[in-house]
Parts: structure tokens; sequence; C-alpha cells
């Protein structure tokens, strides 16, 4: 399952904040924000355990036995949730306001993680 998502580190939010902020060319626009490498579920998971140095348990299920789970405990709308892609379009701010995240998004999860851990 290739269920790519967009994420955001917290100090790439507040660099792109700035950046409307002050560029003449943000006023009144409305951007969408994101590190800008969208990664499964899956891979995230396997790069947190490796950050937190733990074994990753992951195992693949079939869509009709994730469909029969969510059902029977009465939430099949969540379902989706999980295995559908949540991608956003981060061109317009890198292109009008010449904005680039400052830290990668493996950058952003060992800072997050390193946070966490202290």
């Amino acid at each position: 399952m290739r269920n790519l998502r967009s994420f955001i580190y917290v100090d790439n939010l507040a660099d792109a904040l700035i950046a409307c902020a002050t560029h003449k060319n943000a006023a009144g626009k409305t951007f969408l924000v994101s590190d800008g490498e969208d990664i499964s579920l899956s891979d995230l998971l396997l790069k947190l355990s490796m950050l937190l140095d733990r074994k990753p348990r992951l195992f693949g299920l079939p869509k009709w036995a994730l469909r029969f789970l969510f059902c029977s405990v009465g939430k099949p709308e969540l379902m989706n949730k999980l295995i559908d892609s949540l991608q956003i379009d981060s061109s317009k701010i890198r292109e009008q306001l010449n904005w680039q995240p400052p830290h990668s998004l493996d950058e952003g999860l060992r800072a997050t993680v390193k946070g966490f851990h202290n």
C-alpha cells in the first residue's frame, strides 16, 4: 500500500510563516506548506523505528480484512483515512515566495524524536 502523506516539520512551518509575513507577494494569499517529501505511513514507521532504535512491527492486511475490522468496531470511515493518500501541493509558496523548507523530512523527524527523548 503506497498511501503517501505530506508532513511539515514545525521549524519549516515557522520559516514559512515568516516568509508569508515578510514577503510582498504573500499579502492576501493562502498557501499550503509541506516538507516537500511525501512519505507512506509504512516508510514513516520504519524511519521512526530506526530513529528510536526499535524493531519495526509492520504487517500487511488485505483491504477486505481492514474493512471487516473497521466495520466490526463501528468505524468504517476510519479505514479510508488510514489507507488513502493525504498529500498537498506546496508549489504555490515555493514559486511565488521562492520559499524552500530549510529542513528535510529526515532532519525534522530526527529533531522531533530527539525532542521527545530529552
